[in-house]
C-alpha cells in the first residue's frame, strides 16, 4: 500500500478570543488522509474549520498540536528547502478568480509565475501553453496572450488551475472553487478537477458547504462541524445512507432532480455555537433533532461504524469501535 500524498492526525488550531482568556478552537482534534488521484471532500457550515484545515496544510497557520505530512514532509518541522518543495507539490485553487488574477499581468505570465517563484525557468511558453490545455483553455494560443478581464468568469477559474497545474503539483487544495461562478459553468471546474485527479493522479482536497456538489465529483467526504470531523466515508455511500444527524440535515435541504421524490427538510434549531464557548458533551447536541439524555454528558468519539466509514454520534457507540 502507497503512503498517502497527504496526512492530517490529531489537528489541533487554537486562536486567540475577543477576550482575553477566550480560546477558539477552530479545529479540534482532526484526523483525515488522501490518495494519490483521489478527491477528498471536506464539508461544512461557514466557520466550521474548513478552511484553517487547509491553511495549515499550506503552511500558513501553524497548528496548536497535532501532525500535518505532504508527501512524506513533515509540515510542522520542515526547514526552508523541504518547505519549498512541499510548496511546489501542493498548490491552491482560490475561491474567487476576479480577485487572485493580476489584471495587469498576461496570462502567460499568471501561469508561469510558479515556475518562476521555483526557480524553474526554461520553456515557459511551452509550459504555459500545456498548463493551460490541460485546463481546458483550448486552443491555448488564444488565451495565453489576453489578459484576466478578457475572460469569462468560468474562463479565469481555469487560468488559476493552469498556474496550479504549471508546476506539475501532486496535490491540489481548491477552497470553494465554484462557489463564485455561474451555476451554468460549475460542472466544467469540477468535472476538470475530477478528471486531474484521474487523469494525472493527482490528489484533491476540496473545501465546500456544499454537499450537491460534492456528490458527482468526490471519491470520499468528510463532514465537519464545530471543528471536528462527525462524519466519513465514500461519497456515494454517505450521500445514500447518512449516519450522523448532522449529515441527514444538510442532505435533506439537497434539491431533489425527481420531482416525484417529496422530502421533508430538516431544520436545525440555533446558530452554531461560538467555537470558543463549545457545549458540553455532543457539540452538536442543542440543534440536533435526535439528541437524548447522554448527549448533553458525553462528548462521542469517531468511531468505525463499517470497514470505511466513521460517525462521531452516541446512537453508534454500543455498535463501533474507535476509528
Amino acid at each position: 500500500m502507497t503512503e498517502p500524498i497527504l496526512t492530517i492526525r490529531d489537528l489541533h488550531i487554537e486562536f486567540r478570543g475577543k477576550q482575553r482568556h477566550d480560546v477558539v478552537r477552530a479545529v479540534d482534534g482532526i484526523s483525515l488522509h488522501l490518495d494519490r488521484g483521489e478527491v477528498l471532500s471536506l464539508v461544512g457550515e461557514s466557520g466550521c474549520g474548513k478552511t484553517t484545515t487547509a491553511n495549515a496544510v499550506l503552511g500558513l497557520t501553524t497548528p496548536t498540536e497535532g501532525h500535518i505530512s505532504v508527501a512524506g514532509i513533515d509540515i510542522a518541522t520542515a526547514d526552508r528547502k523541504q518547505m519549498k518543495a512541499a510548496r511546489a507539490y501542493m498548490q491552491m485553487i482560490a475561491q474567487d478568480p476576479y480577485e487572485s488574477l493580476n489584471p495587469r499581468m498576461t496570462i502567460e505570465d499568471i501561469v508561469t509565475e510558479p515556475l518562476v517563484v521555483h526557480g524553474q525557468q526554461d520553456d515557459l511558453r511551452e509550459r504555459a501553453l500545456r498548463a493551460l490545455a490541460s485546463a481546458g483553455l483550448t486552443p491555448p494560443e488564444e488565451f495565453i496572450d489576453r489578459r484576466p478581464h478578457e475572460l469569462s468568469g468560468g474562463q479565469r477559474q481555469r487560468v488559476v488551475i493552469a498556474a496550479a497545474l504549471s508546476i506539475e503539483p501532486g496535490l491540489l487544495i481548491a477552497d470553494e472553487p465554484v462557489s463564485m461562478l455561474d451555476v451554468s459553468v460549475r460542472a466544467g471546474i469540477l468535472n476538470l478537477l475530477k478528471q486531474l485527479a484521474d487523469d494525472k493522479g493527482i490528489g484533491v482536497l476540496m473545501i465546500t458547504h456544499d454537499l450537491a456538489t460534492v456528490a458527482a465529483y468526490s471519491d470520499r467526504i468528510a463532514v465537519m462541524y464545530l471543528g471536528r470531523i462527525v462524519e466519513s466515508g465514500p461519497t456515494l455511500d454517505v450521500i445514500a445512507s447518512p449516519e450522523h444527524p448532522y449529515t441527514r440535515a444538510l442532505l435533506s435541504v439537497v434539491p431533489n432532480h425527481d420531482p416525484t421524490v417529496k422530502t421533508q427538510p430538516t431544520l436545525l434549531v440555533g446558530e452554531t455555537p461560538d467555537a470558543s464557548n463549545i457545549p458540553s458533551g455532543c457539540r452538536f447536541h442543542p440543534r440536533c433533532p435526535a439528541a437524548f439524555e447522554p448527549c448533553s454528558q458525553i462528548d462521542p468519539v469517531l468511531l468505525a461504524t463499517s470497514d470505511d466509514r466513521t460517525c462521531a454520534c452516541l446512537l453508534y457507540a454500543e455498535v463501533s469501535s474507535p476509528a
